[in-house]
C-alpha cells in the first residue's frame, strides 16, 4: 500500500513573534506511519507542529493551515494513493485580522471600542489591549476524496466528555465528509483507560486501550480493505 498520514497541529501566525497553536504532540500519527512502515508499506508524512515526528518515512512539514491545504491537495493530486489517515489537528479557525484598541467607552450597558488595524508582519505593541479576527477554515477530510479518489480514508473526532449522542453525531458527520473508517478519542475517557474507538461504520466500533494498539489495528483494517 501506498498511504499518505497527516499529523501534528497548525500555527496560526498572529504577528512575527505570536502565534495560536493547539495541543497536539503528532504521537497517534507518528506510530501509524511507523507501523504501516514496519509493515512494508510505502508511507508519507505530512507532519506539522509536533513533538513526535515518524522514523523511517518520507516527511513533509507544514506549519500553517493553508500550508496543510495546499500540501495536502499537491500530494494526493500529484500521486497515487492507497489509504489517507488524516491525523492532523486542523486550525478550525486562522488569524483574519490583529487590531490595537485606540480608545473605548461604557455609556447604558454598552460598549464602544476603537481599533487600529495591525499591519505588516512586526510584533504587536502589548502595552494595551489587542483584538485578534478569526476567520473559519474549510473541512479538509471533505476534499480528500475529490483530490484522490477511491483510497480508503481515515477521519479522527476529538472531543471533551460528550455524552453518547453527541458522540454519535459527531463520528457521523465525518463519515459523511467520506471518512471509510473514524477514530474517535474523548480527553476524559482517554483518563479512564480507553485511548480510543475505531468506528467502522456509524454505528459499530471497537475499542483500544493504548496508541500503539490504536496503530497496529488500523494498519490491520486498511490492510483488509485495500488489498483484499
Amino acid at each position: 500500500m501506498r498511504i499518505l498520514v497527516t499529523g501534528g497541529g497548525c500555527r496560526e501566525p498572529v504577528d512575527g513573534v505570536r502565534a495560536l497553536v493547539n495541543t497536539s504532540t503528532g504521537r497517534t500519527a507518528a506510530l501509524v506511519a511507523e507501523e504501516a512502515a514496519r509493515r512494508g508499506h510505502e508511507v508519507t508524512a505530512l507532519v506539522g507542529v509536533a513533538e513526535v515526528v515518524p522514523e523511517g518515512v518520507e516527511v513533509v512539514r507544514f506549519s500553517c493551515f493553508a500550508e496543510l491545504a495546499g500540501r495536502l491537495e499537491g500530494l494526493l493530486r500529484g500521486g497515487v494513493w492507497d489509504a489517507v489517515v488524516h491525523a492532523a489537528a486542523v486550525s478550525d479557525f486562522s488569524v483574519a485580522g490583529v487590531w490595537e484598541e485606540e480608545a473605548r467607552e461604557e455609556e447604558e450597558g454598552r460598549l464602544r471600542v476603537v481599533l487600529r488595524r495591525v499591519e505588516g508582519g512586526g510584533k504587536v505593541d502589548s502595552a494595551g489591549p489587542v483584538w485578534i479576527g478569526l476567520a473559519r477554515n474549510e473541512k479538509l477530510l471533505a476534499g480528500i476524496k475529490g483530490w484522490a479518489p477511491g483510497v480508503v480514508l481515515v477521519g479522527f473526532k476529538l472531543t471533551v466528555g460528550a455524552r453518547d449522542e453527541v458522540m454519535e453525531e459527531a463520528v457521523r458527520r465525518i463519515f459523511e465528509e467520506g471518512a471509510d473508517l473514524v477514530v474517535h478519542n474523548d480527553m476524559e475517557e482517554m483518563g479512564r483507560g480507553v485511548r480510543a474507538r475505531i468506528f467502522t461504520s456509524p454505528g459499530e466500533a471497537e475499542e483500544v486501550p493504548t496508541t500503539e494498539a490504536l496503530a497496529s489495528r488500523l494498519v490491520g483494517l486498511l490492510e483488509a480493505r485495500v488489498l483484499s
